[in-house]
């Protein structure tokens, strides 16, 4: 092989070490900027998701108080509330959004027991959202950690514990 051949192939061979590693950085730098906005779009959407679920949850547990055959909330289980809303997994305390489900708690506490409950489901991202229906008839929307139960008994006016009022 002759000596201008083999500068001819030398001339058009591959890419340089320093063009591959300017591609390399400017994608690292892309993703770098990229994955935390998707991780912040994920939480949101799963924030939005356990809302709405409690959303769903308020309707069915005020279409279960406002028929003339039960006696306000008293006796309101999960089990009840299915015929309302299928499309929501009842449980009974706190729940999680992961598997759709909505948690319900009337409080125990004698004739309030008829006019009140918590519901609340619990998104993947960890937070918690609560709907409380004070005996009053007035609601009150937390977000927060824990168990909202808790603070709903202690607390008739306002979210307590580690919940921040509104949502």
């Amino acid at each position: 092989m002759s000596d201008p051949q083999m500068r001819k192939r030398a001339r058009h061979g591959g890419f340089t070490l320093i063009e591959l590693l300017v591609v390399v950085l400017i994608i690292g730098i892309l993703a770098a900027i990229a994955i935390p906005a998707y991780l912040s779009q994920k939480h949101k959407a799963q924030d939005s998701a356990a809302m709405s679920l409690v959303r769903s949850g308020v309707i069915a547990a005020e279409s279960y108080g406002t028929d003339p055959d039960n006696q306000g909330f008293t006796g309101m289980v999960p089990e009840l509330l299915t015929g309302h809303e299928q499309n929501v997994a009842w449980v009974t305390g706190t729940a999680r959004t992961i598997d759709n489900q909505v948690g319900v708690a009337t409080l125990p506490t004698g004739a309030a027991k008829q006019t009140s409950y918590v519901l609340s489901s619990t998104s993947q991202s960890g937070t918690t959202y609560a709907y409380y229906r004070r005996t009053t008839g007035a609601a009150v929307k937390c977000r927060g950690t824990g168990d909202p139960v808790e603070w709903a008994e202690d607390n008739p006016t306002s979210c307590g514990g580690t919940f921040a009022q509104g949502w």
